[in-house]
């Protein structure tokens, strides 16, 4: 996606880039704005991607959804390291509350990827 904003007071933005994947949706907006473009949904960013495993390329962006429907969940964070030749990921991850039954609620959001799933080693 690439934006231009002549009108921005102060600092137009000339052809920036946000690295960010999204499509045009051709569909008439319900509200009925039908001369408006509306912007499809924005899927990953093209950098945030990472190979992990065997080579498997996953985006942080798959996370999301899953996770977010822990209720508990407040915001996460993945760190990727290389630890004796292999890819880590570490999440660390804020929640209203503590407790066994949330760690394991948060635990099998993130196995629920079949690329982590493919990849977790026993």
């Amino acid at each position: 996606m690439v934006f231009t904003t002549l009108t921005r007071e102060g600092m137009p933005l000339i052809r920036y880039r946000t690295h960010d994947l999204s499509r045009i949706i051709t569909e008439p907006c319900p509200c009925g704005a039908a001369s408006l473009l509306r912007i499809g949904k924005i899927g990953r960013r093209l950098e945030s991607g990472v190979k992990i495993g065997t080579g498997d390329e996953i985006y942080f962006s798959l996370f999301d959804e899953s996770l977010y429907h822990v209720p508990e969940l407040v915001d996460y964070q993945i760190d990727v390291s290389r630890i004796n030749g292999r890819d880590h990921l570490i999440f660390t991850a804020e929640t209203t509350r503590h407790g066994s039954d949330v760690e394991q609620a948060l635990r099998e959001a993130i196995q629920s990827s079949p690329v982590i799933r493919k990849n977790v080693s026993a």
